[in-house]
């Protein structure tokens, strides 16, 4: 089972036995000042004290967690008037409930102050800025990948000029696009800039890295709470000074809003003991609101409507006052409202919460109203307040929101989409209606990167209605989210029962459905699936979809590559045709459908190069539109490719973006395949204790006996952990069970890229009939045909194992030479490395020894600690070193007939076989048979290498 990270807890100290970290509250619900030092402040304020003076000096990422009242925003604030008063800038901004849909509100808050730096961006970089800030035209899509730059890019502006701190209060009602982009500026930001962000509650939000680090603000021990009561006007007696203590239970907004109702009304307010603590503060602000003027009180309710972002002069407009803003007085005496920068602020969301919900439902109701009326100009938040207002169902409301929703899509903002049309479902007449608008919800919050909401979205649009099509389209954020929540095999039978009972007739939906179906079955890795994915094949509708709804699954110019891979895994013909793929003019959601589709494609074909570009233009153009989650699995590929074609220094980048990806969606199957990838290259690497804590990360995420293709990746890397260690008997033991009796592979793709490794083991432990027998059997299930990675593997396990001279060089020579190893050049390095070990065990160095300094360079370049150790020392013992490599291709010149030389000279010319041919009255056969022989004597693998060798002979010659 997928087991959630937990938050990483920081320790300041022991105070208390169920905290990790003290916290504290100021002595006023306005927070603190310099002069005021915080009660309870000791190791948590002063770590927060140094974090605000030095920039750079603690945690790059704090969240601040705890119940509503315990003290959050007053450390926030202590923090800013310490890094304030210390020269360091300070951005902030704030999260309101009603304010979650409006998009990037929080990063106009955060960035209003420095507006003028965003003018001295390049203007490429700084356009994306300033549309989604309102300061350009909102374009048809927001380009997130290039928003994330720029406010990458203006960060980094402000701490190159000195120090800055970001505070994020309430962040977990920021809305969604904000807070990726701050959590996404704090991860990758270069210079000094702490991030402290606070959140209702024990965790962090959905959307944020479970594993960040986070401080639980504790209750305030009781002679605490006894100093911050007593520092408060009007102390009470000590009767109800120790009840205050009691009741509050260390809450410090409960301990002064207490102790000011019992000096307003007497210990008599104290008298609910058994109602929770947080409401019973919230009934004393209701109190407190209660004795306002009429007029303050309508202005504070329509204030608490508002979404919080609207000016002052607009909510005046709005509650019936035009432009007196004198009317605000008495609000701003009574200490609950704050009128700062044109923006009405409550002290504290439960004084929100009171002046809201003590109205009757009436006046709530003509407050939303009031606001949708004025509000024509914003079309998403007229929809939201419409909703507000409506009584029951309202079709032209649903209407608006669905609108809305298509708004934020083209915006980017997935997560908005969801909620839109969450509330239009709820708003919808007719019951289809609803569960059509449940349906694009779940997808759009599966796109957004919250699987549980997802899930429990299909589920109430599955059980709203009876239609086919919906309900089927309800089932395909049900199938992708159980797919990489590491359950493929129930991923599988969710598509199979829809296709097969539902029946739908959408052939986008279908073709999405069967798309996912591909990943399930290849996950689960049981053949059989195999085959009933091309029985589901062939129920493919032949009507075309009509596209009606803006969230269509399958665009019509992503259908006949989608259609392709499909028919090619289902009848395992994957890779036996060579298609081009024909860059067109369509649109972004169509290109993401195709390069995830061909990325698919090439990477079951075993294609890495093509994989690697395929999935990399599909996962940018992902970002760009802000759903990244959706191409979570071509991630976990796109790393694996990466370190199949060797470029290794690109693979910790790819990996912790993934791993990203997979924290904030729960996906279990993603997080588990990039673990194995780490521990992976970790042992290449040679750091084997890395190694061995992201194996046990990834065996605690998912089940063998459901996730095939995950197990036996996993055994793969364990047994080249044995390996590193020397253990190759055990090594070839947890090899064996990835291939039957017989040969068949375990895993029809997984599998078989362990041959090699297997036969190694086999050979270094001593059991090479046993091995050899197992390779021919393997070879033989492979059959004839397949991808040319695997057949260079298959040679090398042959040679390894080969009981004849003969037999052992000819597929060494194989699986070296050919011109097509280069796609992979671990891969080839190593064949190079066993080929070298074989020369010059057979007696043979100096045909050795080119062979093992090419293997030792790859490995160096790439840093392959654990092979380049073996190259290395076998080069030793066959009398060279890594100098000696260009003197013996150079001395290998001399042994080349003249007509090899010749041909060897017009191949380092770039001539083709075919045209040396044509010069020489030679077939391309012929040539292409010499420079079979020329490479080895020259010890080199590739045409381009040719050059090298023939300038350094030339240099020779004049020298």
């Amino acid at each position: 089972m997928h087991k959630r990270p937990v938050p990483q807890w920081v320790d300041f100290g022991d105070r208390g036995e169920n905290y990790w970290a003290v916290g504290m509250a100021g002595s006023r619900i306005d927070g603190p000042t310099l002069g005021a030092p915080l009660i309870g402040r000791d190791d948590l304020t002063e770590s927060l004290a140094r974090l605000a003076r030095e920039p750079g000096s603690g945690h790059r990422v704090l969240w601040l967690l705890g119940e509503a009242g315990i003290g959050k925003s007053t450390l926030l604030r202590y923090t800013h008037d310490i890094a304030s008063s210390a020269g360091v800038r300070v951005l902030e901004a704030s999260g309101v409930d009603a304010e979650t849909q409006q998009v990037f509100s929080g990063l106009h808050q955060l960035l209003w102050p420095v507006l003028s730096y965003v003018d001295r961006l390049p203007a490429a970089i700084r356009r994306p800025l300033d549309e989604v800030l309102g300061r350009a035209p909102m374009p048809a899509a927001i380009d997130m990948f290039a928003c994330r730059h720029a406010v990458l890019r203006l960060l980094e502006l402000l701490t190159d000029e000195r120090g800055l701190v970001l505070i994020v209060d309430d962040a977990h009602q920021l809305d969604r696009d904000s807070l990726d982009l701050v959590v996404y500026a704090a991860r990758r930001v270069v210079g000094p800039m702490p991030t402290l962000c606070s959140a209702r509650g024990h965790r962090v939000p959905d959307g944020v890295d479970p594993g960040v680090p986070a401080v639980e603000v504790p209750s305030l021990t009781d002679a605490e709470s006894a100093v911050l009561l007593d520092r408060q006007p009007g102390i009470p007696s000590d009767a109800a000074r120790l009840d205050i203590i009691f009741q509050a239970e260390g809450n410090p907004l409960a301990l002064i809003e207490f102790g000011r109702a019992v000096a307003r009304s007497g210990s008599g307010m104290l008298a609910g003991a058994g109602l929770d603590r947080l409401r019973r503060v919230q009934s004393i602000f209701s109190d407190r609101l209660a004795a306002l003027a009429p007029d303050t009180r309508t202005l504070l309710l329509y204030a608490a409507s508002g979404s919080g972002y609207e000016s002052v002069d607009i909510v005046t407009e709005a509650a019936g006052f035009g432009s007196d803003l004198s009317v605000w007085a008495e609000a701003e005496r009574s200490g609950l409202v704050t009128v700062d920068d044109r923006r009405v602020q409550f002290t504290h969301p439960l004084v929100r919460a009171a002046a809201y919900s003590d109205c009757t439902v009436d006046a709530r109701r003509r407050a939303h109203e009031d606001f949708a009326e004025q509000l024509h100009d914003d079309p998403p938040c007229r929809a939201w307040h419409r909703a507000a207002a409506s009584e029951g169902t309202d079709e032209s409301v649903a209407r608006d929101l669905e609108d809305a929703a298509e708004l934020s899509q083209r915006r980017g903002g997935f997560f908005e989409v969801a909620r839109a049309l969450e509330r239009a479902a709820r708003c919808s007449p007719d019951v289809n209606e609803a569960a059509r608008r449940y349906a694009m919800a779940a997808n759009a919050a599966y796109m957004a990167g919250d699987p549980r909401w997802g899930l429990a979205l299909a589920g109430l649009a599955r059980r709203t209605t009876d239609v086919p099509d919906i309900r089927s389209a309800a089932a395909l954020p049900t199938a992708s989210i159980l797919l990489q929540t590491a359950h493929p095999d129930e991923s599988f039978d969710v598509i199979r029962r829809t296709l097969t009972e539902d029946a739908p007739t959408d052939e986008s939906l279908v073709l999405a459905l069967l798309f996912t179906a591909v990943g399930a079955a290849h996950f689960s890795g049981g053949e059989a699936r195999r085959e009933e994915l091309r029985r589901l094949a062939e129920k493919l509708p032949e009507t075309i979809s009509d596209g009606g709804d803006f969230m269509s699954p399958m665009p019509e110019a992503a259908k006949e590559s989608v259609r392709r891979l499909i028919t090619e895994y289902s009848t395992s013909t994957l890779g036996t045709e060579t298609v081009e793929h024909r860059a067109e003019a369509v649109s972004i959601s169509a290109q993401i459908s195709v390069l995830l589709s061909e990325g698919t494609r090439a990477y079951l074909s075993e294609n890495s190069v093509d994989a690697l570009t395929y999935f990399t233009q599909g996962i940018s153009a992902l970002r760009e539109s802000g759903s990244l989650g959706v191409g979570a699995m071509g991630m976990t590929a796109c790393v694996g490719a990466l370190i199949d074609t060797g470029r290794w220094n690109e693979v910790d980048a790819a990996a912790n973006e993934a791993s990203d990806v997979a924290a904030v969606g729960r996906m279990a199957l993603v997080d588990a395949t990039v673990e194995t990838h780490r521990a992976t290259i970790e042992t290449y690497r040679g750091n084997l204790a890395r190694a061995d804590d992201h194996v046990a990360r990834a065996a605690a995420l998912f089940e063998p006996r459901a996730n095939v293709a995950l197990a036996v990746d996993l055994q793969r890397v364990l047994a080249t952990i044995s390996c590193a260690r020397g253990d190759f008997e055990g090594a070839f033991e947890r090899l064996q069970g990835l291939f039957g009796a017989d040969g068949t592979p375990l895993h029809s793709v997984q599998s078989a890229r362990a041959l090699a490794d297997f036969a190694w083991a086999g050979a270094r432990s001593g059991q090479h009939a046993t091995a050899r027998r197992s390779v021919t059997a393997i070879g033989r299930a492979l059959g004839s045909r397949p991808p040319m990675r695997i057949r260079l593997l298959r040679h090398l396990a042959a040679a390894l194992v080969s009981e004849t001279t003969k037999t052992a060089e000819r597929h060494y020579r194989l699986a070296v030479l050919d011109p097509d190893a280069a796609e992979w050049p671990v891969e080839r390095a190593r064949a190079q490395m066993h080929y070298g070990e074989w020369l010059r065990r057979t007696r043979r160095p100096t045909d050795a020894r080119p062979l093992l300094s090419a293997a030792l360079e790859t490995f160096e370049h790439v840093g392959a600690v654990m092979f380049a150790d073996i190259a290395r020392a076998e080069l030793r013992a066959a009398g060279g070193s890594r100098g000696s490599l260009v003197r013996e291709s150079a001395g290998g010149w001399s042994s080349l007939t003249a007509q090899e030389q010749h041909i060897a000279s017009l191949a380092a010319d770039g001539l083709t076989n075919r045209q040396i041919g044509e010069q020489l009255h030679l077939s391309p056969r012929t040539i292409g048979s010499h420079l079979y022989h020329v490479y080895p004597k020259l010890g080199v693998s590739k045409r381009h290498e040719l050059r090298g060798v023939i300038d350094t002979v030339a240099q020779r010659s004049v020298n």
